[in-house]
């Protein structure tokens, strides 16, 4: 269970320990964050559409998730600066 949710077939494809050394976040496959300790959350690529998440970063004040296309996508006070996608580079990122 993950906040009080089922997580039976979750895909769970990258983790990052929260900078503080209380906690940790988990990315699942369809762009979950799901996180654990004093870790914030500041939402989910799942939130804004299906995506196929391959990555995920933790900065002291939010994250970073990457999907299979490239992109980047900025959660909390953290500066997205760009990804391939938005260069119009096709690029298949695996993490």
């Amino acid at each position: 269970m993950v906040d009080d949710r089922p997580v039976e077939g979750l895909r769970v494809v990258d983790f990052a320990a929260g900078l503080g050394g209380r906690g940790y976040l988990f990315l699942d496959s369809d762009g979950q964050v799901y996180p654990f300790g004093d870790v914030p959350y500041f939402g989910s690529p799942a939130l804004l559409g299906r995506v196929d998440a391959v990555g995920l970063i933790s900065r002291p004040d939010g994250y970073l998730v990457v999907d299979a296309r490239g992109a980047v996508t900025a959660f909390g006070d953290v500066a997205n600066l760009g990804s391939p996608v938005g260069l119009g580079v096709s690029v298949l990122a695996v993490a």
